[in-house]
């Protein structure tokens, strides 16, 4: 949201006695522009509940997550973490306090920021040689792990999975996360969790799939 409609959210959840929960997934990966300030920091009435995890920062296999709470929620969150689920491990919290604390958590981010920003241009370019100029649509492109790839209408999408599987490429529909709504044909694609070099041979496998059609 730009900011006017984040200060207006925080203006009614202060009038209305409310609490913003805001979900920061991955706001560290943004590529085509500077990472959006959280929430949080617009907060001056205090009202935001922060919650965010190093999954996608470091390794989900951490278990760390975190939350920037209203001071007046503090006491009652710490009752509720003392009496639901188990505790991170002492070790493990120190050794990530250290690691943000050098500086070396930064570095970290920006490296991996770069070397996801390359994937997902190896797959951009992929989709844009297959599709072809001005035919290509893409969201969600800007940021994150995934993008969604729109078909163009001579594609159909069962037949295009099947031919993507029949090339070990797995591709999750659109559809697969609608209830209610109905959208135009659209895959996601993912590209965090290869190598380039893998990653480049999946594009190739893809391009071969989109020239059936």
């Amino acid at each position: 949201m730009p900011v006017s409609r984040r200060l207006e959210l925080l203006a009614w959840a202060e009038e209305a006695d409310c609490w913003v929960i805001e979900d920061d997934y991955d706001s560290e990966f943004s590529y085509d522009s500077p990472p959006l300030p959280a929430l949080k920091s617009l907060d001056a009435a205090d009202r935001v509940i922060h919650c965010g995890s190093f999954n996608k920062t470091m390794f989900a296999a951490l278990r760390i997550g975190y939350a920037v709470l209203p001071r007046k929620l503090v006491p009652d969150f710490r009752q509720a973490r003392l009496i639901t689920g188990r505790s991170t491990g002492v070790i493990e919290q120190m050794a990530l306090a250290h690691f943000l604390e050098s500086g070396a958590f930064a570095r970290h981010v920006r490296r991996a920021r770069i070397a996801y920003a390359q994937r997902r241009d190896i797959v951009m370019a992929a989709l844009g040689e297959a599709v072809g100029p001005g035919r290509l649509r893409v969201t969600g492109e800007q940021a994150g792990f995934h993008l969604a790839w729109w078909l163009p209408q001579e594609i159909e999408q069962s037949a295009f999975l099947t031919a993507a599987a029949q090339r070990g490429l797995r591709f999750q529909p659109i559809s697969d996360f609608c209830k209610r709504a109905v959208l135009p044909a659209g895959l996601v694609i993912g590209y965090a969790a290869l190598d380039d070099d893998a990653l480049r041979r999946h594009a190739d496998a893809l391009r071969q799939v989109i020239s059936l059609f």
